[in-house]
């Protein structure tokens, strides 16, 4: 018959409370081993992961950063007449004039997308106040692009819109 367990003696209790938590200590190691092998089993994919999100991020700002937004544009203008205004400060990739689906006239603006961001610069340089069919247009880059682009291209670029005070431009 066996003894039950408070007519151990006290030299056989810590025997099992010792015993107890040395198996409690092995059981935490193995799992703090097993995290340790897990986690790195996971840093290659945690790092491919994190790499095709940056280089998505730079694609983004890249391209935010070879487009301008062009106001003010007369009503009469095509998108033709757009494109030989800006295309003389390099290769355009498109040109998005917004429209309205009830007049069926575009919006009086327009983005005009670069092939390189410097192209961009060169025509938000000399197209902001510029006239074109009668009117002053408006270029600038987004207050929205600016933000991304200070994020995104702080560690390898540099945006254009490097001060705050540039945002409500």
């Amino acid at each position: 018959m066996q003894k039950p367990l408070t007519d151990f003696s006290q030299t056989q209790q810590q025997r099992v409370i010792m015993a107890k938590a040395k198996c409690a200590e092995i059981t935490s190691q193995h799992k703090a081993t097993q995290a340790a092998q897990q986690q790195a089993a996971m840093a290659p994919h945690l790092q491919r992961v994190m790499m095709v999100q940056e280089t998505a991020q730079r694609q983004r700002a890249f391209q935010l950063m070879c487009r301008v937004y062009v106001g003010s544009i007369s009503f009469d203008m095509r998108e033709d007449q757009v494109r030989q205004a800006f295309v003389p400060f390099g290769p355009i990739k498109s040109i998005d004039l917004a429209w309205d689906n009830v007049t069926m006239k575009h919006k009086g603006f327009a983005f005009v997308e670069y092939e390189c961001p410097e192209a961009a610069q060169l025509a938000l340089d000399q197209m902001n106040g510029a006239m074109l069919g009668g009117r002053n247009i408006k270029v600038t880059h987004r207050p929205v692009q600016c933000a991304v682009q200070r994020g995104v291209i702080a560690s390898g670029g540099v945006p254009f819109c490097l001060f705050p005070s540039r945002l409500g431009d």
